[in-house]
C-alpha cells in the first residue's frame, strides 16, 4: 500500500472512530437508534414525506425505511395521515415528541458533520463529495 494512500485510510478510520462516537452519544441522548434519527431528522426537514421519498433521502431501501418508520411510529416520533390526493399513500409528519427527541440529540453526528462540511469553500465541498462518490463507486464495484 502507498503512503499515502494509508495516511487516507489511517485519515478515514479516525473519522469514522468519531462519528460512531458522537452517534452513541446522540442515541443515548434521544433514546432513538441513529437510523431512526437520521430518518426523523428527513422527516421534520421534509413534513409530507412518504415511505419512498424518506428511503431516497436516507439513501435506503423502502422496506428498510418502513421498519424504521413502524418503530418511529410506535415511540410516537412521528404520525401518519392519509394522502389527499392518493388514499393509498401515506404521508409522515414529525410530533411534539419526535421533535424533542431530535432537539436532546444536537450533539449528534450529523449536526457537527454538516456544521465541519458547511466551514469548507464551496469548490472544496464540491470536490469533496465528488472525491467521495468516486471512492464509494470503486469500494462498491470491488476496484477501491
Amino acid at each position: 500500500m502507498a503512503a499515502g494512500s494509508q495516511a487516507v485510510l489511517t485519515a478515514w478510520r479516525r473519522l469514522l472512530q468519531v462519528v460512531r462516537r458522537r452517534e452513541r452519544l446522540a442515541e443515548r441522548q434521544s433514546g432513538l437508534t441513529g437510523a431512526q434519527l437520521s430518518a426523523l431528522r428527513h422527516i421534520d426537514a421534509f413534513p409530507g414525506s412518504t415511505i419512498g421519498r424518506l428511503a431516497q433521502l436516507t439513501t435506503t431501501d423502502a422496506s428498510s425505511a418502513s421498519v424504521v418508520v413502524a418503530r418511529l411510529l410506535a415511540k410516537g416520533c412521528v404520525r401518519r395521515a392519509r394522502d389527499p390526493d392518493d388514499h393509498r399513500r401515506w404521508r409522515l409528519f414529525p410530533t411534539d415528541e419526535g421533535r424533542r427527541r431530535l432537539d436532546s440529540a444536537l450533539d449528534g453526528a450529523d449536526r457537527h458533520l454538516m456544521a465541519a462540511i458547511d466551514s469548507l469553500a464551496p469548490e472544496d465541498r464540491e470536490r469533496f463529495a465528488l472525491q467521495l462518490h468516486r471512492l464509494a463507486t470503486a469500494v462498491e464495484a470491488g476496484t477501491g
